[in-house]
C-alpha cells in the first residue's frame, strides 16, 4: 500500500551558498546540498529514508507540523510517496556494519560502493549500505583472482 506524507523542512543558508536542512518534528533527519535544488533532493531522499525506517521498525511517526514563513529561516513543505518496495530498498546498515557483515575491511566495502557492487543511500555526509545489496554479496559470493577455465568431464 502506497502512502504519501508531508513534513516541513527548514533550509538554513551556509556559508558557501549551499544549504544545511532539518526535520523539527524528525530531529535525526538532516542532511545538505551545495545549491536549494540540490537541498530540496537531499530533503527528500533524507525524508524517504527515515519514514520507511519508522515504518519497518513500527515505530509511530510524529504528526506533522507546519511554521509557516519566517524571516529567517526558509520553510518548504517536502512530500515523499512510500511503497513497500522503498521501505525494502531503505533498509540500510552502515559501512563498518556492512563490512562486519560481509567480513571485509571498511575499505573493501567503500570500493565495493564506489563500484556499485553494493548499493548505498546517501545520508547526509555519508552512505548507508542496503540490507539487500549487502544479502545479495552473501548469497553470490565473488571469488578472488581470476576465473577458472570450465574443463569439461568425461
Amino acid at each position: 500500500m502506497n502512502r504519501r506524507f508531508v513534513y516541513e523542512a527548514e533550509f538554513i543558508p551556509d556559508e558557501y551558498d549551499g544549504y544545511s536542512v532539518s526535520f523539527p518534528q524528525l530531529p535525526d533527519a538532516f542532511t545538505q546540498g551545495e545549491d536549494l535544488i540540490e537541498s530540496v533532493e537531499m530533503a527528500a531522499e533524507v525524508l524517504e529514508l527515515i519514514i520507511a525506517e519508522y515504518l519497518d521498525e513500527g515505530k509511530r511517526l510524529p504528526a506533522p507540523m507546519f511554521y509557516g514563513h519566517s524571516d529567517k529561516v526558509l520553510r518548504i513543505a517536502i512530500s515523499v510517496e512510500i511503497t513497500p518496495e522503498i521501505v525494502a530498498r531503505t533498509r540500510c546498515v552502515s559501512a563498518t556494519e556492512a563490512a562486519h557483515m560481509l567480513g571485509l575491511s571498511k575499505g573493501r566495502v567503500t570500493h565495493l560502493l564506489d563500484a556499485g557492487i553494493l548499493q548505498a543511500i546517501p545520508f547526509g555526509n555519508d552512505r548507508l549500505v542496503t540490507l539487500a545489496s549487502i544479502n545479495e554479496r552473501i548469497r553470490n559470493p565473488k571469488t578472488a583472482g581470476r576465473p577458472r577455465k570450465e574443463t569439461a568431464v568425461a
